[in-house]
């Protein structure tokens, strides 16, 4: 009995030490891939969505003080934007409900 239950802890502790192990070999390929993850969300956005590339090149391009005016009136329009969007978001949602 003595030696079964040695037997068992000593398991534990080995199946232990492999739990640590592995959690910190997953760390580090978690850390590899966090900057490719970045970058791929980055090329994702610019695909779906070029106008945010385009204002920030445009953003870029114009002095300070035009980009106050210009990025006043771009902060507007994605606002009306989004609020159109969600808007109609609602309005196919209770369509929806009805069909």
């Amino acid at each position: 009995m003595n030696e079964a239950s040695a037997r068992a802890t000593q398991l534990r502790l080995r199946c232990e030490t492999q739990r640590q192990q592995l959690a910190e070999e997953l760390a580090e390929i978690e850390r590899r891939f966090e900057s490719a993850d970045a970058v791929l969300l980055s090329i994702r956005n610019v695909v779906v969505k070029p106008s945010f590339i385009l204002s920030s090149v445009a953003m870029l391009l114009l002095g300070r003080r035009r980009r106050n005016k210009w990025g006043s009136l771009i902060r507007r329009g994605l606002f009306w934007y989004a609020t159109g969007r969600r808007a109609h978001q609602v309005f196919q949602m209770f369509k929806n409900r009805k069909a």
